[in-house]
């Protein structure tokens, strides 16, 4: 035993232990990663993130920082203290000071759309305004935009395109019609992005602008006439005060608007998205707007006027009480405007130098389950 120990003099063992000293200084740290397997790597999605790699069918995304600098033995180690979170919810996982540390949006977010467990905060599409519902993601475009299916395919997906609503005529005339109301339940969305256009409402006597997803085109409403016919749109503008037709809606859209007789001072109604608007055949009827239609169902009551959608405007009476807009946007005579983001139809007003109510703007909403 002595040999031995006199064998490994101290000029030996020091420039070893100096040697193992420099190792451990600079020699790269190891270190520690979530990993996750997929059946079908294309199907993930990182954007621009860094700190990943996608090898033999996982994602592996580094955990900087880890303070026992091992690698991960399972997703529970690595998820253990770190995010708090299942292991297969498959979103946002990062860490900022290894075990210590909190889950970092700004980190590393990725969607796997291959998983049907993913938590509530993923989805496989961008654009609009994303909300999360009951289990749906909602996507909302009050301007026009891009929507991009980014993975997992083709989707099947509940759509509502709204189109401008119609302006308002002026001296006692018709009502705008509501922009046309879509609504398609199964929509099959493929994967790739998308071009959205949101109509704008029509002004004095103007009709709305249409709006446009993929093949889903929403005409805009149109303007209510100040002495003659309604104009056409996805829901017609009421007539004027002289013996007139109201505007032709369009098929599936929307409805006429309202019908005028030779009455002094008082215009129809703008046709809404389930009701032709209300004609001016009685000096104590209200030339109403046509009511729209109620989506809450599907989007909730925080968009459109309580859900619903594509309300007429009301017209100017100098006898009857004016008319009011349709539920779903439509302004209120004299003058009142459709509310933004409804398609509802302005109002007509009183007099020669009045101004009438301009159309509301349109909506695109797009809802699929949440993955």
């Amino acid at each position: 035993m002595g040999k031995f120990i006199k064998h490994f003099s101290p000029r030996i063992v020091i420039p070893v232990l100096f040697s193992i000293l420099l190792l451990a200084i600079f020699s790269p740290t190891l270190a520690a990663y979530y990993t996750d397997t997929f059946s079908d790597t294309s199907k993930i999605n990182t954007g621009s993130s860094s700190g990943y790699q996608v090898t033999g069918g996982q994602l592996k995304i580094a955990l900087s920082g880890d303070p026992d600098g091992t690698a991960c033995s399972s997703d529970s180690t690595c998820l253990s203290g770190i995010c708090g979170t299942n292991a297969d919810s498959d979103t946002l996982f990062s860490a900022a000071a290894g075990h210590t540390g909190t889950c970092q949006a700004t980190a590393l977010a990725y969607t796997d759309c291959d998983d049907s467990t993913a938590s509530i905060g993923s989805h496989k599409a961008t654009g609009g305004t994303v909300s999360y519902v009951s289990g749906w993601v909602v996507h909302k475009f009050t301007t026009s935009g891009t929507f991009n299916v980014t993975c997992g395919g083709t989707m099947t997906a509940q759509v509502l395109v709204v189109a401008g609503g119609g302006g308002g005529g002026q001296d006692y005339g018709g009502g705008g019609g509501a922009g046309g109301v879509i609504f398609n339940s199964a929509f099959s969305i493929p994967q790739t992005s998308y071009s959205i256009t949101v109509g704008a409402g029509g002004g004095n006597e103007q009709n709305g602008s249409n709006s446009v997803f993929s093949t889903l085109t929403a005409i805009g409403g149109g303007r209510g006439a100040r002495y003659s016919t309604g104009s056409a749109g996805g829901s017609g503008g009421g007539a004027g005060y002289f013996a007139a037709a109201g505007g032709a809606g369009t098929s599936g859209q929307g409805y006429n608007g309202g019908t005028s007789g030779n009455v002094n001072y008082r215009g129809s109604g703008g046709g809404g998205a389930s009701q032709v608007g209300y004609a001016n055949n009685a000096a104590t009827n209200r030339a109403n707007g046509g009511n729209g239609t109620d989506y809450s169902a599907y989007f909730g009551t925080s968009v459109g006027e309580s859900g619903y959608f594509g309300g007429g405007g009301g017209a100017a009476s100098s006898a009857a009480p004016d008319g009011i807009g349709g539920m779903g946007g439509g302004g209120d005579a004299r003058g009142g405007s459709g509310i933004a983001n409804t398609g509802g139809g302005g109002s007509s007003c009183a007099g020669l130098s009045c101004i009438p109510g301009n159309g509301g703007s349109g909506i695109v909403l797009i809802r699929y389950p949440n993955p």
